[in-house]
């Protein structure tokens, strides 16, 4: 037997584990910097987290602009807009349809340079450590790190 959205029916008693995330249920953040994320569908268990991201015109991945650092592995494709992409000592510019991936471990920065909206789909994955380090972007001070 079927529910109403054509998901199979559970016997009494067994617990209910969705395969199925709707739109108007993902979580939302809305970050102090002009980025957005969206949670898609996810199960506890895994260590990726897959995110909508939405950044306005002139937003960028810190509050500061900085480029950051963090415990991760992150995939990504553009799907509309454009993207600036700082990895080490490389930019990049992304449009719909490009994607990426590098470890986070690695001095990085997103950016929407642009007049519209950027919108990607994000998989950040194996997320051991959530704290995030900014590195200076000064000439001077190029290999010092702080601790945000």
């Amino acid at each position: 037997m079927r529910s109403r959205d054509n998901a199979p029916h559970r016997p009494a008693g067994q617990p209910a584990r969705s395969v199925v995330q709707r739109r108007e249920d993902n979580p939302k953040i809305e970050l102090q910097n002009g980025v957005r994320w969206e949670r898609l569908a996810a199960h506890d268990a895994t260590k990726v987290d897959p995110l909508i991201v939405t950044y306005a015109p002139g937003a960028s991945s810190s509050a500061d602009g900085k480029m950051m650092r963090h415990e991760s592995f992150e995939y990504g494709v553009v799907l509309e807009g454009q993207f600036t992409l700082r990895v080490d000592f490389d930019t990049y510019t992304l449009e719909p349809g490009d994607s990426f991936c590098f470890d986070g471990s690695r001095p990085h920065l997103l950016s929407n340079h642009g007049d519209v909206p950027a919108r990607g789909v994000w998989f950040v994955l194996e997320r051991r450590d959530l704290s995030y380090e900014v590195v200076h972007d000064h000439d001077s001070e190029r290999n010092q790190v702080a601790r945000q």
